[in-house]
């Protein structure tokens, strides 16, 4: 997967802004795109964050684009400043991990919730992140599909991390849809 910011148009309050954040990124992760874009380059989850954090009571999203076929390991989603970036899904705070056509969802290293996406993700598909007064809601090409948590609180970064080779872009203003 790798994930894509244009800065060209104005941005809604709710956009995240910023970009991956080349200081806070696993050895196993590579940027490229403006640092947008994400790729894994060893086996294990390694991750990256965004180089904005806000407060989980507001409304804050972004969107990965999917850019290689999935296998395994792709992961999107919202890591706190302390959270492990090796090994992400075993120690990350709100991790999803999406499958061609399911999900599971991280919560600190356990899968607390999993099923069906209802489509078929694939190359171009667009996952939204919207992190909502304290929920986590996952969207994809525009449509909620699953919200695994609410109630949180604190101070939460985007979050990404790839398998070997797989690839995400994406956009932190400009978004494609409205959330």
């Amino acid at each position: 997967m790798s994930l894509f910011w244009s800065l060209s148009s104005p941005s809604p309050s709710y956009y995240w802004g910023g970009t991956w954040n080349p200081a806070d990124k696993n050895a196993a992760i590579t940027l490229s795109n403006g640092n947008l874009t994400v790729r894994g380059t060893s086996y294990g989850v390694e991750g990256v964050r965004g180089t904005g954090g806000w407060d989980a009571s507001g409304k804050h999203a972004f969107e990965a684009t999917i850019d290689t076929t999935l296998t395994y390991d792709e992961f999107v989603g919202i890591a706190a400043i302390g959270d492990s970036l090796a090994d992400s899904y075993t120690t990350a705070a709100h991790l999803v991990a999406y499958y061609p056509t399911s999900f599971n969802y991280y919560h600190s290293g356990y899968v607390s919730a999993s099923g069906s996406t209802g489509v078929t993700a694939g190359i171009g598909t667009v996952l939204g992140i919207v992190l909502d007064g304290g929920a986590l809601k996952i969207y994809i090409d525009g449509v909620l599909k699953f919200t695994p948590v609410t109630g949180l609180s604190g101070t939460f970064y985007p979050y990404a991390g790839n398998s070997p080779g797989k690839g995400i872009t994406a956009k932190f203003v400009a978004l494609t849809h409205t959330y």
